[in-house]
């Protein structure tokens, strides 16, 4: 059985439709159908329905992107589609999906059938090949598509019509995460997201957005360490201000699908680059203004927990994670996940601030290296229930 996917692009008659060269969120609407595509498993594209003097812009805008790996074509009774024959989504270029919505489309139950979101269909097509040569001979696609039986689908979806904001605003809402803290949810995001559309217009790179986050954290360290209690203030707004653009370049990243291992590790360890230089620099300026054991004992016992929790977050995500889900343990480490996400979140920065401003930075040192070692100690027994059910699956 050939395992390949196959997709058919749609080009709607321009009149309709906005061009396929249409920039949205940095990307063209022809590079992201097929990076959408490329992004489900899809690798073999053919483009049809647009004329051919148009053509020669969209192949230079195809041929230079770098991300884009699978074959495509212009779609001619020449293609050797027409010799495979094989079944196909049909999409057009013009509309926005999730990677989720095309791979649960493929699957043969959907075939012959047009996806519906709501009890509305829109035009996402699983046709076999008698199908839909048949309809695209005649000229009329769209009309057999729409004849189609509806198929209900969750994910994103939307088509993009003048002008491109709205369709932008909507991509970008569906990129919200459920695990994010409530300072991310209702401050750090929503203000953060009103530069990621134009950073990603502009095609700013999102490890330079990270490194930039990180930059900022580093001179929040240095004014708490150095700073007088109104540089200490900024100081803390400047953490609240890295926090919060720092949500930024995941969304950048995955609007311009320039997603990365490099930008993964960038993200994660700046995080902790910046809380234990953050930590490290306050423990030393208490330490300065009041002398004494207390603040050199809370500042170890949190930097030492902050780099242990690292460890043992690392450990979970690179050796854990995959031996737990080759013994069909997912529920376990999706629990796992969500208690690492919920108790990592950046919601201590708005204690930060308020600390600060009552002159009370201290306090924080207690407060944290005191929940640090609840965290690493509840994470290191998760961590070893979860190695005895695998222990005890691999057994059996």
């Amino acid at each position: 059985m050939d395992s390949k996917k196959y997709a058919v692009v749609y080009f709607p008659p321009q009149e309709k439709t906005l061009p396929p060269i249409t920039n949205v969120a940095g990307v063209s609407l022809i590079e992201r159908a097929l990076l959408t595509g490329q992004r489900s498993g899809i690798s073999f594209f053919y483009l049809g329905g647009e004329k051919a003097e148009a053509r020669s812009h969209i192949e230079k805008l195809l041929q230079r992107h770098p991300c884009l790996q699978g074959h495509w074509a212009w779609l001619s009774p020449e293609s050797p589609i027409y010799k495979e024959r094989p079944s196909l989504l049909c999409y057009p270029y013009d509309s926005l999906f999730s990677v989720d919505v095309l791979n649960e489309f493929s699957d043969p139950e959907n075939l012959n059938k047009v996806a519906s979101q709501k009890e509305e269909a829109f035009f996402l097509a699983h046709l076999s090949w008698d199908k839909f040569s048949s309809a695209w001979e005649k000229g009329d696609l769209v009309e057999m598509v729409f004849s189609l039986p509806s198929s209900p689908q969750g994910g994103f979806f939307t088509k993009v019509d003048s002008p491109v904001k709205k369709a932008e605003q909507k991509l970008l809402q569906s990129l919200q995460s459920p695990l994010e803290g409530t300072v991310d949810v209702y401050f750090n995001r929503p203000l953060g997201r009103l530069m990621t559309i134009p950073f990603a217009r502009w095609r700013f790179h999102p490890n330079l957005i990270s490194l930039f986050s990180i930059a900022i954290g580093l001179m929040t360290a240095f004014l708490f360490l150095w700073g007088n209690y109104y540089q200490r203030i900024v100081g803390a707004f400047l953490l609240q201000a890295s926090a919060m653009i720092d949500c930024i370049d995941g969304d950048v990243a995955r609007l311009l699908f320039k997603e990365s291992r490099l930008g993964y590790w960038l993200d994660v360890a700046g995080d902790n680059v910046v809380h234990i230089a953050v930590f490290t620099c306050l423990a030393i300026h208490e330490y300065q203004t009041h002398p004494g054991w207390l603040p050199v004992t809370f500042g170890i016992l949190l930097v030492g927990a902050t780099i242990l929790s690292f460890g043992l977050v690392m450990y979970t995500q690179i050796k854990l994670k995959p031996a737990a889900e080759k013994v069909h343990l997912g529920k376990s480490i999706s629990s796992l996940s969500n208690f690492i996400e919920k108790m990592t979140s950046r919601d201590f920065t708005v204690l930060i601030i308020f600390l600060a401003l009552i002159d009370k930075l201290e306090w924080f040192l207690i407060v944290a290296a005191i929940g640090s070692q609840i965290f690493w100690i509840l994470l290191s027994f998760m961590i070893f229930s979860i190695k005895k059910q695998i222990r005890s699956s691999q057994t059996k």
